[in-house]
């Protein structure tokens, strides 16, 4: 009763590899290729219906305009990607709303790896903790703290 669900959908994720660098012993391997199915999978419900896409805060913002956010490859994040940055605000009623107040698109080369095991594999991008991003546009100062939230997806994405 507390909280109600309803059904959104679902995606089947397969996955293409057959070889795993680094990976030998065959329980590391379906333990990594299960782990990055399901990472996928959660991938493209976040695409698909909007309750399911990450909003993650802003943890840095540097004087060159460049922000930084826990977030990477294990969230679908590619160099075509971009996000709006929400600010909290109280309506009328009191509620909690959130309004956009910029855009911002991740930077090339600066995208982390933080899939399962990309570090093993050594990963580009798997040494970085944040990944960093370039503000396209903004109404307001952006601030550590404010939302990002993908709004662009994937061409050829259903």
């Amino acid at each position: 009763g507390l909280f109600p669900m309803t059904y959104l959908g679902s995606y089947t994720a397969r996955s293409q590899k057959t070889v795993l660098r680094g990976l030998s012993e065959p329980e590391d391997v379906i333990r990594k290729v299960c782990t990055r199915a399901i990472d996928n999978n959660i991938v493209e419900l976040q695409r698909r219906y909007e309750p399911f896409r990450v909003k993650v805060p802003i943890t840095d913002v540097e004087g060159n305009g460049t922000i930084m956010a826990p977030i990477g490859m294990k969230e679908g994040i590619t160099i075509n990607s971009k996000f709006e940055v929400l600010e909290r605000y109280q309506n009328e009623k009191g509620r909690t709303s959130y309004r956009r107040i910029g855009i911002v698109k991740p930077m090339k080369n600066k995208i982390c790896d933080n899939r399962f095991m990309a570090a093993e594999e050594q990963a580009v991008g798997a040494d970085l903790k944040y990944t960093t991003f370039s503000i396209v546009s903004s109404t307001k100062p952006i601030y550590a703290g404010a939302l990002l939230r993908e709004i662009r997806f994937d061409a050829g994405r259903k």
